[in-house]
């Protein structure tokens, strides 16, 4: 019996340490220096990570990475130059405090290549305006025409928690297979289920929405009505009953849901250079208005 369990203690260390010799030679595939030179080689970037993290053991292995940036690409973005000798990146596009990936192994076993994957991007990640957010603010020219600013949108973007996102990656292609919420104080960009992006050309279809906040919301009401009553002033003036409530609701009846504005749109093509379209693009103001007060002249 003492020799059986002496036979178990050594099989045991023996496990172990076939355990952390895997785990030291998977943890050297995901060095700091190694994850660097490989990304800036796939993407036009700049590129840096503070900490690296892989656990292999267990039916979900993970991999941690913290403190990431991604910055315009320089000339320090070059394998021959060492990661430790080049100066701290401090005008990034995108930071993540951190970017945990949790991969269904079960899965890739049974479908020899399908990698899906439990995405978590930490609280306090940070956004610049992306060229998709840029277009997207200059697409909804009808509604800056009624003098509403959405100055928000081309703001960084700041996680206010964490994210969690299920991806699925098949040949380059990672879609979403639930939809991206990213909340932050200005305004809320969700990308729906099935969304996607191809790392070989960087193309892209991201279908989705913002949803402003409530007092960006609110701010934007205050506006319109403000505008309604500016425009039906003459009418009103003659005596004729414009119905004001009307026209802000015909005005804005795409446009609100939860009491707060939502901007629905499509954004594809090359991911630098993206074809951004609006769903719910509004109505005329001016043209609602004549047909309010030609409305009220009639009774």
């Amino acid at each position: 019996m003492k020799t059986f369990v002496k036979v178990l203690i050594v099989l045991g260390i023996i496990a172990i340490v076939i355990m952390l010799s895997v785990n030291y030679f998977i943890s050297k595939m995901f060095e700091r220096e190694e994850v660097v030179f490989v990304v800036e080689e796939n993407l036009d970037t700049r590129f840096d990570v503070k900490d690296i993290d892989v656990n292999i053991f267990s039916t979900t292995p993970s991999i941690q990475l913290e403190d990431i940036k991604f910055a315009p690409r320089d000339q320090y973005a070059d394998d021959q130059v060492k990661v430790k000798n080049r100066p701290e990146i401090d005008s990034e596009n995108v930071y993540l405090s951190k970017l945990e990936l949790n991969i269904d192994i079960p899965h890739l076993i049974k479908t020899e290549g399908e990698i899906i994957s439990e995405v978590i991007i930490g609280k306090g990640s940070s956004f610049n305006s992306s060229e998709t957010m840029d277009q997207l603010l200059s697409s909804f020219d009808n509604l800056s025409k009624l003098g509403i600013e959405l100055d928000g949108l081309s703001d960084k973007i700041v996680l206010d928690d964490d994210v969690e996102v299920k991806t699925l990656f098949v040949d380059g292609k990672i879609s979403f297979m639930k939809d991206l919420n990213l909340v932050t104080g200005d305004y809320d960009l969700t990308l729906t289920k099935e969304s996607w992006f191809d790392l070989d050309n960087n193309e892209h279809k991201f279908n989705g929405y913002v949803m402003l906040s409530k007092n960006s919301s609110d701010k934007i009401f205050i506006q319109i009505d403000k505008l309604i009553g500016q425009k039906t002033s003459q009418a009103t003036d003659r005596g004729y009953s414009v119905d004001t409530k009307k026209i802000k609701d015909k005005l804005l009846a795409d446009l609100v849901k939860d009491n707060r504005i939502v901007i629905k749109f499509i954004s594809q093509g090359n991911i630098f250079d993206p074809e951004v379209s609006i769903f719910n693009t509004p109505r005329s103001m001016e043209q609602i208005v004549e047909e309010a007060i030609n409305d009220a002249m009639k009774d």
